[in-house]
């Protein structure tokens, strides 16, 4: 999965799994909003915003910048 094709609904739609395999430098944004990969790698990122309470858009926007770079 190319960064460029990750727009910011996919990346919302896409597992914590495969966002920290396809793209290892996500983790940090990932942990700092207290995701891990041992119990909630299943769930989208939408998912998994909605379980820990937090708002979706700011951390789409942090994911977004940081594939954006990869690019």
């Amino acid at each position: 999965m190319q960064a460029t094709s990750l727009t910011p609904d996919v990346i919302a739609e896409t597992t914590l799994t495969s966002l920290a395999d396809t793209h290892p430098n996500v983790m940090a944004v990932l942990r700092e909003h207290g995701f891990d990969l041992c119990c909630g790698g299943g769930l989208s990122l939408s998912q998994a915003a909605q379980a820990h309470n937090v708002e979706l858009a700011p951390i789409v926007a942090a994911l977004s910048a940081i594939l954006a770079k990869e690019a």
